[in-house]
């Protein structure tokens, strides 16, 4: 969902580092995530769904949206 919280890692699955980040939207293999501190600055970044660690909503806040597809996948042929 849009604003969603996402938590990745960074350098080590089982490392100390990471990026957080809000949900913009997805493609295929990533997330694309509005953080604060990309290249010194406000941007959007593309992270590989395969780093997702976690993803955060307040519970006393009820999710009123979905998933947004930049594109949808191809069906198989």
């Amino acid at each position: 969902m849009p604003g969603s919280i996402l938590v990745f890692w960074r350098g080590s699955p089982r490392g100390w580092n990471g990026h957080v980040g809000f949900y913009v939207s997805e493609s295929a293999g990533h997330y694309h995530v509005l953080g604060g501190n990309q290249s010194n600055a406000v941007t959007t970044a593309k992270l590989s769904k395969r780093r997702l660690l976690d993803i955060r909503w307040p519970e006393s806040y009820p999710v009123k949206g979905e998933r947004v597809l930049l594109s949808l996948p191809h069906p198989p042929l």
